[in-house]
């Protein structure tokens, strides 16, 4: 047991050391965009709050049949006062193109237009998204498809938890555990659920670690009686913990977000 929370401090230091190296890398450009609304936005007056960036072509096919997922985040946070999003051009098209597409995907938040010189230090390429924390530092960016959204959704939250300085390969872990290991609901208030994909029918150890190291919770488990965990997580402090799965010497992490109403 020691020894597992003294290997897990030394890959936690590691990778904060390579994650902030990235993060210095990775700072977010400031930009004025007017919008479609017949207003400004600037990045920097919402240096407070969490950003989500959408870019995309107003004639882009493949941005009309994906635009709809980012609105499907956006309402997932737009009554938070610590989040805003925005969309923008890149294609630099007319204001009647960019209504017509407004329109077909639904997006109901702010809308930047030609934007291709000022997000130029961000993207030359439509269909991507982005997500800047308070520090103003790029935390997330992809192409959109609901994975990449779930993905996006994860950044919004640590982020909004200022949890956002999470080691960088302990976040790209999450993508390769995903077959193996699914937590659910992510964020989640109380009741979270584990469901696993065993190697063979030898034990599983499952256990919830803090950010800074402490075992909350363990479970050992046989995988011919039960691959899904319920944890009523009550007493847990709101914040971002890991979940490691172990069987035999093969290890899967996942990183889950614990908030309250």
């Amino acid at each position: 047991m020691k020894n597992l929370v003294f290997t897990l401090t030394i890959i936690l230091l590691a990778t904060y050391i390579q994650g902030y190296a990235q993060t210095n890398e990775d700072k977010a450009e400031d930009f004025t965009l007017n919008t479609l609304e017949g207003g400004t936005f600037t990045l920097s007056d919402h240096s407070e709050k969490v950003v989500f960036l959408y870019v995309f072509g107003a004639s882009c096919s493949i941005c009309l049949g994906s635009g709809d997922l980012t609105e499907n985040l956006y309402q997932k946070y737009k009554d938070s006062t610590d989040f805003i999003a925005i969309a923008a051009d890149i294609w630099d098209e007319s204001e009647s193109s960019v209504n017509s597409f407004v329109t077909s995907t639904g997006l109901t938040y702010t809308v930047g237009l030609n934007a291709s010189n000022e997000l130029s230090s961000y993207t030359s390429i439509q269909d991507r998204i982005f997500v800047i924390d308070k520090d103003t530092v790029i935390q997330h960016q992809s192409n959109v498809s609901q994975s990449n959204i779930e993905d996006a959704e994860m950044a919004i939250d640590a982020a909004l938890t200022g949890m956002s300085d999470m080691p960088t390969s302990i976040n790209n872990q999450h993508s390769k555990a995903d077959k193996v290991l699914k937590a659910y609901p992510n964020p989640f208030i109380n009741d979270l659920r584990l469901k696993y994909t065993a190697n063979d029918a030898t034990d599983v150890n499952i256990q919830i670690i803090s950010v800074d190291g402490k075992i909350i919770e363990q479970q050992v488990i046989n995988p011919s009686n039960s691959t899904e965990i319920l944890f009523n997580t009550e007493n847990w402090q709101q914040g971002l913990y890991i979940i490691q799965m172990q069987q035999q010497n093969k290890v899967n992490h996942v990183k889950v977000v614990k908030t309250i109403n």
